[in-house]
């Protein structure tokens, strides 16, 4: 069982204000006979407690995974209003990226089970608010376990045929340009940034229907450079590595759809990956250059660091003339 409290409240039968206080994020175990409890902090009552509870249930996950803990029951009397928010808390924290690790090495209790204890006049609601955090906080998940694949597995090809997998597994619809079609159809920002590897780019279109045939729509494009050396404008040896993650903003949108198909938004969703891995070969683009994008507008590029713009310029343009959405959102790293 986990507790929750607000700072200067606890009233631990056996413990005193100096070992806990409710003090925010703050930890303190009680065993009455077999049944040991968790109390947690949320620190002084404010009026935005959401990310606070958030926050709070990933610190009693982790304490609790810590000590072999599976399965366990969040007591959210008095606080139902934040079920969506306790879910996503723990469901965040439980997440290990262990898919290289030897089976040995891996987490020996993963998370199993997650409780919750509410009042029974607000059952229904906060059964659904738990339901909508769980949705949320796998799909998030599934961004960060695709977002944490090293570039030699996750490379343009590569995350458009993931694409098409969760097309497949949630019922949406997924096209995918190649380097011969993004050719064709004049994507000469993706084009130009993907130049230099051998891993041709891609741009990746997911569309998600609503039930409502004049359902707003709504067109989120994510910036995935599956890797990023800074190209000819190369960038310093340290920390490069992380440059795996500069294809979160593809991942957040897969994401995204996976989120709100499995959730039923009254949206149209369109989801839209302009993809390429940014490195320094004999065709890659180069300071000076002039770029002409899907729209016919022309970029000089002055440092081909600045990769993203590049080819988000191209996916904007095209979900913007083609959709004509109510509302556009664009994700970079």
């Amino acid at each position: 069982m986990v507790e929750f409290h607000f700072q200067g409240t606890p009233r631990i039968r056996g413990v005193n204000e100096i070992e806990f206080n409710g003090s925010r994020n703050t930890t303190c175990w009680v065993r009455e006979g077999d049944r040991p409890t968790l109390h947690v902090g949320l620190g002084p009552m404010a009026e935005e407690m959401a990310d606070r509870f958030r926050q709070s249930c990933g610190v009693a996950a982790k304490a609790l995974l810590r000590l072999g803990q599976s399965e366990f029951c969040l007591n959210l009397q008095g606080f139902e209003t934040h079920a969506q928010a306790a879910a996503e808390g723990v469901l965040l924290a439980a997440y290990r990226f262990e898919d290289f690790k030897e089976p040995s090495a891996r987490r020996k209790n993963p998370l199993r089970g997650l409780h919750a204890w509410v009042g029974a006049r607000a059952m229904e609601a906060a059964k659904n608010a738990f339901a909508r955090g769980g949705v949320l906080a796998e799909a998030t998940n599934y961004a960060r376990a695709v977002g944490n694949l090293p570039p030699n597995v996750i490379y343009p090809e590569t995350l458009a045929e993931k694409a098409l997998e969760l097309a497949k597994e949630v019922g949406v619809e997924c096209r995918v340009w190649d380097e011969r079609a993004l050719r064709r159809e004049g994507f000469g920002g993706i084009l130009a940034v993907g130049g230099g590897s051998i891993r041709a780019p891609r741009l990746i279109e997911l569309k998600s229907r609503a039930a409502a045939r004049k359902a707003p729509v709504v067109v989120v494009v994510g910036k995935a450079v599956t890797f990023d050396t800074g190209g000819v404008s190369i960038k310093p040896a340290e920390r490069m590595e992380e440059m795996k993650w500069d294809k979160m903003g593809g991942c957040a949108v897969l994401g995204i759809v996976r989120a709100v198909k499995r959730l039923k938004l009254p949206i149209h969703l369109v989801g839209l990956i302009p993809s390429a891995e940014n490195m320094p070969g004999a065709s890659a683009y180069r300071p000076s250059d002039l770029v002409r994008t899907w729209d016919g507008k022309v970029i000089e590029v002055l440092n081909t660091d600045a990769e993203g713009r590049v080819i988000l310029a191209d996916a904007l343009a095209y979900g913007r003339q083609t959709h004509k959405p109510d509302l556009m959102i664009d994700l970079a790293t």
